[in-house]
């Protein structure tokens, strides 16, 4: 299913048409190493016992991990972006795709690309433990040998081997003072027109790799 916007497509993945569009990614992914994901999980439902600030990174990891076990992810929603910026085309039937996969327990390959997220702990979360096969991230080295997040610092161990090359627009913000707040305040500054409704994954990744783009090329 696509849904059409002016200059860009949304492809609604689905179980049964999963591998057609998988087929259309593997084509295109060479050509546009850059991409930005974005989930929909159900919240946070085992909340921090203190105030973010006052916690230590172990016990936002252990928090993370907490939820994460519990809970399904929802959607996934994936941009790939070009050297130059360009959005992929798919022949006539998509010009400018975006796509927003609704998981039903999919496999999925691993791709060598530039990742881009916009505050990714929870994205990577629920992907490690999607593209890991578990129910719950593993505790101890026993459980999965080498790749372990029992700690925060397993866990980012584990992310550069799946992820090796990462992006994230929150932290490319520290370069840029005047520019605060959340993804839809960001792009709001930036310029951005978001092509569907806030928290849409499709949506959602597009819009973190315009704020990538934008803010890269103010970098430079």
């Amino acid at each position: 299913m696509v849904s059409k916007h002016a200059n860009y497509h949304v492809r609604e993945v689905h179980s049964f048409d999963l591998e057609k569009e998988f087929k259309r990614i593997r084509r295109i992914v060479d050509m546009y190493p850059y991409m930005a994901i974005d989930t929909e999980y159900p919240g946070v439902v085992i909340p921090l016992k203190k105030k973010y600030r006052e916690t230590t990174k172990s016990e936002r990891y252990a928090s993370l991990k907490e939820n994460v076990d519990i809970l399904k992810l929802i959607q996934l929603g994936l941009t790939f972006l070009g050297g130059k910026g360009n959005l992929p085309s798919y022949r006539k039937k998509c010009k400018g795709c975006i796509w927003q996969f609704t998981f039903r327990d999919f496999n999925l390959d691993e791709d060598r690309v530039t990742w881009i997220v916009f505050h990714g702990s929870y994205d990577f979360g629920y992907l490690l433990k999607l593209l890991m096969g578990r129910q719950t991230l593993p505790n101890t080295r026993k459980d999965f040998p080498l790749l372990m997040p029992d700690t925060q610092e397993d866990f980012l161990r584990l992310l550069k081997i799946f992820f090796p090359t990462v992006y994230d627009v929150e932290h490319l913000l520290r370069f840029f003072p005047n520019l605060k707040g959340k993804l839809v305040e960001i792009s709001e500054r930036l310029g951005i027109v978001r092509i569907e409704n806030s928290h849409q994954v499709g949506s959602d990744s597009f819009i973190t790799t315009m704020a990538f783009t934008k803010l890269m090329a103010y970098k430079g």
